[in-house]
């Protein structure tokens, strides 16, 4: 059985904790990565994938970018999308992640929607896992992509809200996101009290509508690790989930603001490098601050004391869904919080989810029927 598994691959630690859960999740199926074979200590050196390669040409290959803009003209796939799945016999094609779908122009989306469209007619069964849908801004955007989700065997959205705009599809199905089963794969005890906690920044250069937070956001947050410091003395470990997303840089100037103003401050700085590894560093915190999404949904999942400080509404949307009940912060929030008053308040309080946190293995379940003939 081999799967090709088409995601986010950038050493994001969010996308490579569900590329990390599925492989370990059906260890007899062959899964196909097209990344290079160095990206294979990212997951952990799984024995049951191969890594066949990038498909597309990189930024810098201006004459594969530029031929794939005149095919496009042409109403043409990318040239290596053409090559890559004319030759090439998958069992399942899987497009997994969440924020897969966003319309980030008004026209070059199309380009993306008939390579699926090819992808789809070379390939033997094909499925969306674990996606959220949008934000977008043209009607057009999203109905041809219900258009498009109707070839797919199924779709599963990660969220109530994405799943509402395509309900009447019946191979679409909804389900909390995969990230919440990462209790299942660590081998680590979670429910210790350990000296330190985790922070999860994020760069809002790389996020146009939050720029003009970015000052204010990192004098706030440096602000908050201060002031727990002082309320525990417990040591902050600030993570760059991805540093190709500016994470590090983040986790840097937060860490220069707070010395700067308190160096008696206890913190570090982790990159995450390997999912196993990054893993266990949250498994074993005393609680998570969490700005990245999935160190949300990783701090739920151990049961952890968790603070959502949200950049976007599929934060919002899946906490919603959870029905969880503790406070959660925006992100123009952190420019004038009373850090005493939010952590003294955080650390006497206890965060509890309902029951739509445990419908996150029904995304493997539907992919497991898919794979068997069942579906």
């Amino acid at each position: 059985m081999k799967v090709l598994i088409d995601a986010y691959y950038n050493k994001n630690f969010g996308d490579d904790l569900l590329v990390y859960e599925l492989i370990h999740a059906f260890p007899s199926v062959e899964f196909h990565i097209p990344e290079d074979v160095s990206y294979a200590s990212v997951l952990a050196n799984p024995k049951n994938a191969v890594f066949c390669g990038r498909i597309l040409p990189s930024e810098d290959n201006w004459l594969g970018r530029g031929r794939n803009k005149l095919r496009s003209f042409v109403g043409l796939p990318k040239k290596e999308i053409s090559s890559f799945f004319g030759t090439n016999d998958y069992d399942v094609y899987l497009q997994y992640g969440g924020s897969i779908f966003m319309q980030t122009t008004k026209k070059a989306w199309k380009n993306k929607v008939r390579d699926y469209r090819y992808i789809i007619a070379h390939s033997r069964k094909s499925a969306v896992i674990g996606c959220n849908f949008g934000p977008y801004f043209s009607e057009e955007f999203r109905f041809s992509h219900r258009d498009l989700f109707r070839h797919f065997n199924f779709v599963t959205f990660r969220d109530s809200a994405s799943y509402n705009l395509f309900d009447e599809l019946p191979n679409t199905a909804v389900a909390a996101d995969v990230g919440l089963l990462a209790n299942q794969y660590v081998s680590v005890q979670t429910d210790t009290d350990s000296d330190y906690y985790v922070v999860s920044p994020i760069d809002l250069s790389f996020r146009k509508q939050l720029r003009q937070c970015e000052p204010g956001y990192y004098r706030g947050m440096a602000s908050l690790i201060s002031e727990f410091y002082h309320q525990t003395n417990k040591k902050a470990i600030l993570i760059s989930f991805c540093e190709g997303e500016g994470d590090l840089r983040a986790c840097e100037t937060i860490r220069d603001i707070v010395l700067s103003n308190d160096e008696a401050v206890d913190l570090d700085i982790v990159c995450h490098e390997r999912v196993d590894k990054t893993l266990s560093l949250l498994a074993q915190a005393s609680w998570i601050v969490g700005c990245r999404f999935h160190a949300v949904m990783v701090g739920i999942s151990f049961g952890k004391p968790t603070l959502p400080i949200s950049y976007s509404k599929k934060i919002d949307n899946e906490l919603d869904d959870l029905s969880y009940s503790g406070r959660v912060f925006h992100i123009s929030d952190t420019l004038n919080w009373s850090v005493h008053d939010v952590a003294s308040e955080f650390l006497d309080s206890v965060q509890s989810v309902g029951v739509f946190r445990n419908t996150a293995v029904n995304h493997f379940n539907l992919f497991s029927k898919l794979l068997y003939q069942q579906l």
